[in-house]
């Protein structure tokens, strides 16, 4: 899980909810367009929890809502995207930028922001911060409690991994890609992957890395040509 830095701070909400024994609806991943529909009124807690890759909610009343960001290194981000999608040093240009913008907006708009690397070393601290946001006491559910295994969402994880490396290789095939290929991928890969999330959690087989999500891979992982270009574009953003 420590790994994608959004889910590890979004089971720590938990973690501080659970523990002041807060009622509260875990309405997991939701899209910009999907949280945009959520009708706050016809549920009936102290706390809706929604996990969102989208920092620019307008349909939010910003007065009654509490924002979580968390951000990691840039070039650790980079390394991961890498590692599980395949990009490349072309797109990171625009990881700086949309990485940069996305830290401003948090600031100037009063989100509650954790660095990543010290959530990671120190979730002690971390929750103690989201307890204080939250104005709630500084107690906390175990993260055994809120982390149930779930045998058949472990089964389905193992199966996507399985045919993501099939998909890998592939890649490095010739052959131009079929109709069929892209309808299994639009319908049934797809389709796995959503059944290999944990709902409550939130986790899924993305979220596993050979790091073990462990910060500062890019000393190690960069290139010198990728080394090169982050020197030289978080330069430039210092010097702004």
């Amino acid at each position: 899980m420590k790994r994608s830095g959004s889910t590890l701070q979004y089971n720590l909400v938990r973690r501080v909810l659970e523990g002041n024994q807060c009622s509260y609806v875990n309405l997991g991943y939701k899209s910009e367009e999907e949280i945009g529909e959520i009708d706050i009124k016809s549920h009936r807690a102290d706390f809706l929890l929604v996990k969102c890759h989208a920092y620019d909610l307008q349909c939010f009343d910003r007065n009654e809502k509490y924002f979580f960001f968390i951000h990691r290194d840039i070039r650790d981000t980079y390394v991961s995207l890498r590692e599980m999608w395949g990009v490349g040093i072309d797109s990171i240009s625009n990881l700086v930028v949309s990485h940069q913008n996305a830290c401003n907006y948090a600031k100037s708009h009063g989100f509650m922001i954790q660095r990543y690397e010290e959530v990671y070393t120190n979730q002690s601290t971390a929750l103690d911060q989201i307890a204080k946001f939250l104005e709630l006491e500084c107690i906390y559910a175990s993260d055994q409690d809120i982390m149930v295994p779930s045998v058949v969402r472990s089964v389905f994880s193992k199966v996507f991994l399985a045919l993501r490396k099939v998909a890998r290789c592939r890649k490095h095939l010739p052959l131009p890609i079929s109709r069929g290929e892209l309808l299994i991928k639009k319908f049934f890969v797809s389709r796995i992957l959503k059944l290999s999330i944990d709902p409550m959690s939130q986790i899924h087989p993305d979220h596993r890395s050979k790091t073990g999500g462990k910060p500062g891979a890019w000393k190690t992982e960069l290139t010198d040509k990728e080394r090169m270009k982050f020197t030289e574009l978080l330069s430039d953003l210092h010097h702004e």
